[in-house]
């Protein structure tokens, strides 16, 4: 896995962590996906491509 990707997608995740999210998940494959619900009512969707 490329380093850098691994750390975006990492990064990511920790800051919505560190804004008081309710339930987030994070999935790899092409793409990082990361979404996250926070108090039940916003929800977030955050995709990072890998660089070719």
């Amino acid at each position: 896995m490329n380093t850098d990707f691994y750390y975006k997608c990492m990064t990511a995740y920790k800051d919505l962590m560190k804004n008081k999210t309710d339930d987030i998940s994070i999935s790899f494959g092409e793409f990082c996906q990361i979404e996250a619900i926070k108090q039940g009512l916003e929800k977030l969707s955050v995709t990072i491509w890998r660089s070719r």
